[in-house]
C-alpha cells in the first residue's frame, strides 16, 4: 500500500534508510540467538552482567542464555545499542555497534597459560564452524548458536603465540581471522581487576 504523496522510488529510497537505521542501532541483528524468547535469561544473570559492565538492558525481557560446549552464555542488548555479554566463568564484554559484520564475523577472546588454552567467543549469523589453527595443528570449536568454544590445553603456554581462526559459512566458503593469543601473566589476589569476571572486548580480542 503506497503512502500518499510518495512515488516508487521514493518508498524504496525510505526502505533503505529504515534498513540502515535498524542496523545502526542494534548490534544484535546478526545474533538470532537473541531473538529467540526460548533461551530468555534470569533476571539475576543479567542483573549481574548489567552492574559490572555498567550498563542497562534495552528492555526487562531481552535477556538470553545458552549453552556452547557445556559453557554458559549470557547476554542482552543494552539501552545504548551495544551487545553486553558473559560466557560463565571466563570473560564477557560489551560489543559496541555496529557489532558483528561480514567484516568481522567473530568476536574472540582467550586464556592462555601453562597446561591451559581456552579460545572462545561470538559468532554472527550464517557461520557453521570456527577452527584454530596454531602450532602446526587444527582443532575445532564447539559450536552453541552464536558463540563457540575451544579447549585445547596441550597448546597452553607461558609465551604469547599467532593463531589463525578459520570461520566457515553455511554456504561453504570460509574467511580467515588473524588471531594474537596472548602469553601467561601471573594475577595478584590482592589487586583484582574492575570488574571481575567481565572484561571489556576490546581488551580480550586478538
Amino acid at each position: 500500500m503506497h503512502s500518499p504523496g510518495l512515488d516508487d522510488s521514493e518508498l524504496l529510497r525510505r526502505a533503505r534508510v529504515d534498513a540502515s537505521a535498524f542496523a545502526a542501532l542494534y548490534p544484535d541483528r546478526h545474533l538470532s540467538a537473541l531473538r529467540d524468547e526460548r533461551l530468555e535469561a534470569s533476571a539475576h544473570a543479567t542483573t549481574w552482567i548489567a552492574g559490572a559492565a555498567g550498563k542497562q538492558p534495552r528492555d526487562a525481557v531481552g535477556g538470553r542464555t545458552w549453552l556452547v560446549g557445556g559453557h554458559r552464555v549470557t547476554g542482552f542488548t543494552a539501552a545504548d545499542g551495544s551487545f553486553c555479554f558473559r560466557f560463565a566463568g571466563r570473560a564477557g564484554g560489551c560489543l559496541a555497534k555496529p557489532g558483528l559484520t561480514p567484516a568481522r564475523p567473530v568476536d574472540v577472546m582467550s586464556d592462555n597459560g601453562p597446561g591451559t588454552l581456552r579460545v572462545y567467543g561470538l559468532a554472527m549469523d550464517g557461520v557453521t564452524a570456527v577452527s584454530l589453527r596454531a602450532r602446526g595443528v587444527t582443532r575445532r570449536a564447539a559450536m552453541g548458536r552464536n558463540a563457540f568454544y575451544l579447549g585445547a590445553n596441550a597448546l597452553g603456554s607461558r609465551k604469547g603465540f599467532a593463531g589463525t581462526l578459520i570461520v566457515r559459512y553455511g554456504d561453504g566458503t570460509t574467511r580467515l581471522v588473524s588471531l594474537r593469543i596472548g602469553g601467561y601473566e601471573r594475577r595478584t589476589p590482592k589487586l583484582p581487576p574492575r570488574l571481575p569476571g567481565l572484561v571489556p572486548v576490546g581488551d580480550t580480542a586478538a
